[in-house]
C-alpha cells in the first residue's frame, strides 16, 4: 500500500482499486486462516492503517476498510503500539473514526 503513496500512483484509477481490492481481501483471509506465528507483529495493523490512508484520498477504497472493523483484536494482538496508533490515525483518515484501539 505504501508504494502506491510513494509511487504517487493513482488510487482513483479503476485498476489500482482492484489492485487494493484485492490485496485488502488477501489480508483479510490471512488474519483469519493464518496462524499467528505466519505474520509478522503488526503487519495487517500496518496495512489497514495504510488502507485507511488511501480511503481518505479516494472515498470509493473505503468499503474496503469495513470488514476489518470488526477484526480488529486479531488485527491488533501482538501489534506494536506504534502499529495500533497508525491503524487509528488510518481509521480516522478515512472518516471512520472513534475506533478505540487500546
Amino acid at each position: 500500500m505504501r508504494a502506491f503513496a510513494d509511487l504517487r500512483a493513482s488510487v482513483s484509477s479503476t485498476h489500482v482499486r482492484r489492485c487494493v481490492g484485492s490485496m485488502a481481501d488477501y489480508v483479510k483471509r490471512s488474519i483469519e486462516r493464518s496462524p499467528p506465528m505466519m505474520r509478522e507483529a503488526g503487519d495487517a495493523a500496518q496495512f489497514v492503517a495504510a488502507l485507511g490512508q488511501a480511503a481518505g484520498a479516494c472515498r470509493p477504497l473505503k468499503e474496503c476498510m469495513g470488514p476489518f472493523i470488526s477484526m480488529l483484536p486479531d488485527i491488533l494482538q501482538g501489534a506494536p503500539r506504534n502499529s495500533a496508533r497508525a491503524l487509528q490515525q488510518g481509521f480516522f483518515a478515512c472518516g471512520l473514526d472513534g475506533m478505540d484501539m487500546t
